[in-house]
């Protein structure tokens, strides 16, 4: 997707200087593979006193320049303010690392007293992600997400159940399935705590009686979620269950039937879901099932794990999703110029996806950092270069434009 912007040449440091020499001269850097990498064509202007060093200078600030918008979309204003010391030098001056491709789109062509010449990139945006993972960048400045776990115990061998939210006192054959819940807690706070968010423990940490008695149900309704991730400050509940009972595959054995899911607690809009089943050999079943549990809930919770984080990543957690239909002709290329304008110039849409491909129109699918109302006010008053754009009516989580291209 093509993305235009135009900003004065910046100095880089020596080790983006050799990449980016190499890449004037066309070279690439060796050892990186093409697939997936998104192509960002900007322009930059110089006022250097020949070709050459007009052409070296605006490599140069544009990588610097897109380097950092690409950050700033995914980390967001607040957090680039917060932080920009630790962007600048940690991966703004590491930007061959994700840009590993960078090209001059002919030679700069003199208009007064500057050069202007544009630039393509080729950016690994996945590869810019872990950075920003692995830098700590993707938590609000409030602190890490929190996640409370609601996950139900049921014991079909012993027809025995647990849940910590109910406050139930402990009956008789009822240590194993507590145990397990304890060890579900500990596997996704060891897993999600490596990845920087925090695992409230309720059961180690007292907190089971502050549920007022209206909210100990088995089940919750979306109000009913909002209401807990408030009272624990969790942004992120983890809810489902976990069975044990008689396998009918191995004579004796048993199984474990996991199937949880991560939702937002304001929305319960889910962000990530694992369902797996394990088999269990014969033998005594608590020895048996316990030693299973223990590999299990590592696989289930780094799963989970890893879901919640490209969502984060993504800007999915913290946003709402909303539907926006275009009603007009539009070829792939004029498609494709419109969502990459819509992230350029609505910062609030996260993420866009096509649901929905007809003759005369399209229907993305948009993560949006606001209400449905504030979807609605943005888009009516939305000017996109290249597009002629007319409100067309709303309803629900719903936008519909009548759309041109110019």
């Amino acid at each position: 997707m093509a993305r235009t912007m135009s900003h004065g040449p910046k100095r880089l440091p020596l080790i983006i200087l050799s990449a980016l020499f190499a890449a004037v001269l066309g070279f690439a850097s060796p050892g990186r593979a093409q697939d997936g990498l998104t192509t960002i064509t900007v322009e930059g202007s110089s006022k250097a006193e020949s070709p050459a060093a007009a052409s070296r200078a605006i490599v140069q600030s544009m990588t610097t320049s897109v380097a950092r918008q690409q950050v700033l979309d995914i980390v967001g204003e607040k957090a680039y303010q917060k932080n920009k010391s630790l962007i600048e030098n940690r991966i703004v001056k590491e930007a061959y690392k994700f840009i590993p491709f960078v090209t001059p789109v002919g030679a700069p062509v003199a208009r007064g007293n500057s050069y202007k010449m544009q630039v393509q990139l080729r950016v690994a945006v996945d590869s810019l992600r872990q950075m920003v993972i692995d830098s700590g960048l993707l938590f609000d400045t409030e602190g890490p997400a929190a996640i409370l776990p609601m996950v139900s115990l049921v014991d079909r061998v012993r027809g025995q159940e647990y849940r910590w939210w109910v406050g139930q006192k402990e009956a008789p054959g009822q240590a194993f399935i507590r145990q397990a819940s304890r060890d579900l807690h500990q596997a996704l706070f060891r897993e999600f705590n490596r990845q920087g968010f925090y695992v409230i423990r309720p059961t180690t940490a007292g907190l089971m009686g502050v549920i007022p008695d209206v909210y100990r149900a088995e089940r919750h309704r979306p109000e009913d979620l909002r209401f807990l991730g408030e009272l624990y400050n969790a942004q992120m509940i983890v809810r489902g269950d976990i069975r044990f009972r008689e396998s009918t595959d191995i004579a004796g054995g048993y199984q474990i039937a996991i199937k949880i899911s991560a939702v937002q607690a304001a929305n319960a809009r889910s962000v990530g879901e694992v369902t797996r089943n394990f088999e269990i050999e014969a033998g005594a079943f608590e020895t048996v099932a316990r030693a299973k549990l223990q590999t299990a809930l590592a696989d289930v919770a780094k799963d989970l794990g890893v879901q919640v984080v490209d969502a984060w990543a993504k800007g999915a957690l913290g946003s709402n999703l909303m539907r926006l239909s275009l009603r007009g002709k539009l070829s792939p290329r004029q498609l494709g110029s419109f969502k990459t304008q819509m992230l350029k110039h609505v910062r609030e849409v996260k993420s866009v996806r096509e649901r929905i491909i007809e003759a005369d129109g399209v229907t993305f699918e948009i993560d949006y950092a606001g209400q449905a109302q504030q979807f609605s006010d943005r888009f009516k008053s939305l000017i996109l270069p290249g597009f002629a754009m007319r409100h067309a009516g709303s309803s629900g989580n719903g936008v519909t434009m009548d759309i041109k291209a110019q």
